[in-house]
């Protein structure tokens, strides 16, 4: 059968398509261009920059599109977090319902200047031994949310107030039955119901399988550059570019519940360095 798009894997992982988005899909496209998503877990195109509708037209057959989340990611917007490094994370990854998937446009930059790193769960569990495979295949890790964005957090030394999930640290794909591991950096606390050393054991062989040399995609900006990819399958990261005079991103979100649905009481909820609610504006992810 004839590929209906172009493709060319990325390292690690991952995969280009070469095709124009700012066309309609027909139904075949839109199939396909699910099946590959479902398959890779993060697929760029490059190309013309794209309207706030089109890149909403083009995420809509991935999953429910969540308006509430999308804008643009520029150091002066609340999703912007004022250009912070950023660790390893997955958008609500601590509660029960984290983002389906996240698009990522570059609609403003200075081409090659500033980047957005990967890490794939998938890859991440395919580079662990056999052993480790079975051990980390019947664990749940602890997922918190913390004040500390490029670090990972620690549950004992933030305000009780701020949520935290046990997740399973070795996920099932519903389709294929592969495994993929979810275990955010900054956002991994422990895993459940073991000892403190062989938590800490287990947990430095998984960073070394997702975030270790050769583990991850460091994709480099340029201006019309469109990134999808599944917000717990892969899990993303920047440095700092809060000097950067040029960074807008068009963002758009699959899901069903945002921030302010998922956690209304936590509207108003800022830190200070320590971790401790200060008062403040409201905060969004």
């Amino acid at each position: 059968m004839d590929e209906i798009f172009s493709t060319r894997p990325l390292e690690p992982f991952g995969l280009e398509l070469f095709v124009d988005l700012r066309r309609e899909f027909t139904a075949a496209e839109q199939a396909e261009f699910a099946r590959l998503f479902d398959l890779h877990d993060l697929l760029l195109v490059r190309g013309a920059v794209l309207t706030m509708d089109e890149q909403l037209r083009v995420c809509a057959p991935l999953g429910p599109v969540l308006e509430s989340d999308s804008g643009l990611m520029a150091n002066d917007t609340v999703i912007g977090l004022a250009g912070v490094e950023l660790g390893f994370h997955s958008d609500y990854g601590y509660s029960p319902e984290p983002l389906q998937a996240i698009s990522l446009h570059a609609i403003d930059v200075v081409d090659g200047e500033t980047s957005t790193r990967f890490a794939s769960g998938r890859h991440g569990f395919e580079s662990l031994s056999p052993q480790m495979q079975q051990r980390v295949a019947e664990l749940s890790v602890l997922l918190v949310f913390g004040s500390k964005l490029d670090r990972r957090n620690r549950r004992a030394e933030l305000d009780p107030v701020l949520p935290s999930t046990a997740h399973l640290l070795a996920q099932r794909h519903e389709a294929s039955g592969s495994r993929w591991l979810f275990a955010p950096e900054i956002m991994t606390d422990s895993i459940v119901g073991l000892p403190e050393d062989e938590s800490e054991s287990i947990i430095a062989e998984v960073f070394a399988a997702l975030y270790g040399p050769g583990q991850t995609l460091e994709h480099r900006w340029s201006a019309g550059d469109f990134v999808i990819f599944h917000n717990m399958r892969v899990v993303h990261a920047r440095g700092d570019v809060s000097k950067v005079a040029r960074r807008v991103l068009q963002r758009v979100t699959l899901g069903t519940k945002g921030y302010l649905d998922l956690y209304p009481h936590l509207a108003n909820y800022q830190w200070d360095e320590s971790g401790n609610m200060i008062e403040g504006d409201a905060f969004a992810n």
